[in-house]
């Protein structure tokens, strides 16, 4: 998982820029602060800031919070989402995957236990939770960190982001807001005089304070 990152930024060396400001959303927050745990100090000089927004930095805990109340909506979604890729894989490479592995499933956890977890040489979906969830990696960082999350976030518990700066690194600077959803963040404010760019314009003012 962060290999492909870091294959990407090997990529772009022959640009030779002199700062690289990473920006993850949701997943693909948690992949960059993954990558940037297990990099520690070694990390590239270049790489001056990361920035998440709405990132799960806890796997298992989003899972959790997927399961209750009106969020078991986007659990079924993204369910129902995977297991057409995976239908549309096994007839793709029937040599490799079994179609008949998801016929039981009904949530995102079952199939991360029975389907990801197994066919990426994990022991079972928590094994795989554990590996993935970037909290476990962004106490190494050795860049800032800005999380950005909604409290009323469907899918990320927002029970870590209290106190990440005193328990986890100083490295790390949350800033939460009382609505946003999952990456929506729709609304005026912090010099912002577009409705739908209150996110972009904090991302630019976050990248312009070096």
């Amino acid at each position: 998982m962060s290999d492909d990152l870091e294959s990407i930024l090997t990529y772009f060396e022959v640009y030779q820029w002199e700062e690289i400001f990473l920006i993850g959303f949701s997943l693909g927050g948690n992949l960059i602060g993954k990558f940037i745990g297990e990099k520690g100090k070694d990390i590239d000089s270049k790489i001056k800031k990361v920035i998440l927004v709405s990132a799960p930095l806890d796997l298992n805990k989003s899972m959790i919070k997927m399961s209750k109340g009106f969020n078991w909506f986007y659990n079924y979604h993204f369910t129902y989402l995977l297991k057409i890729k995976f239908r549309k894989k096994c007839q793709a490479h029937p040599h490799v995957f079994d179609k008949k592995a998801i016929k039981n499933i009904k949530n995102l956890r079952e199939f991360d236990d029975k389907i990801t977890g197994p066919y990426f040489g994990f022991k079972d979906a928590m094994t795989y939770y554990e590996w993935g969830s970037c909290i476990n990696y962004i106490q190494n960082s050795r860049v800032p960190i800005f999380i950005i999350q909604a409290i009323d976030d469907p899918i990320v518990d927002v029970s870590l982001h209290q106190d990440l700066t005193k328990h986890v690194s100083s490295f790390i600077t949350t800033i939460l807001t009382e609505k946003g959803g999952h990456v929506g963040f729709f609304g005026y404010g912090n010099g912002c005089k577009n409705a739908h760019g209150w996110l972009s314009h904090t991302i630019c003012n976050l990248i312009d304070n070096v």
